[in-house]
């Protein structure tokens, strides 16, 4: 009479299956996460930059966006809190939900975006954000910044 039990060749089989899929699952997780935080990453800075765009033009002063690459991070311009206070805010993009790698500036020679009183950039240049292997840049013309979503990662070195 056989019992229903398996047998050790089907538990190596079935483990041996479990860690080829794993194998081949985990890097393309890994790289979807980083694509999902670049482009977050690309987003927030476009949203602030917007916003800061906004205030200039709304109050007719200009204002300057710093961009620190060594925390990568950014300075927001100060403006007034609900508190009726003024303050400048840091958003730190190698934190979390972000983990960016680098920031990168490419502006006129200078790590800052310089916003006249009617709200155009008067840089220009380009900003990169890179998360991993992710690569997303922030391209600043004609007044104007858009995104670029680059969907190939590079193979190339850390060409900081």
């Amino acid at each position: 009479m056989r019992h229903g039990a398996f047998t050790l060749l089907e538990l190596l089989t079935v483990i041996a299956v479990l860690g080829i899929v794993t194998a081949i699952v985990t890097p393309r997780y890994g790289r979807s996460i980083a694509r999902t935080r670049a482009d977050a990453a690309m987003e927030r800075m476009l949203a602030d930059i917007r916003r800061t765009q906004a205030l200039a033009n709304a109050s007719s002063t200009a204002l300057k966006m710093d961009l620190d690459v060594d925390s990568t991070s950014y300075i927001l311009p100060k403006s007034r809190t609900l508190d009726n206070q003024t303050a400048s805010k840091r958003v730190r993009l190698d934190l979390g939900p972000y983990f960016a790698s680098t920031l990168i500036c490419h502006l006129d020679g200078k790590c800052a975006l310089l916003i006249d009183a009617y709200g155009r950039i008067t840089s220009t240049g380009a900003i990169e954000i890179r998360v991993g292997r992710e690569v997303r840049w922030i391209g600043v013309e004609d007044g104007r910044a858009t995104g670029s979503d680059q969907r190939r990662s590079s193979d190339a070195g850390d060409y900081r």
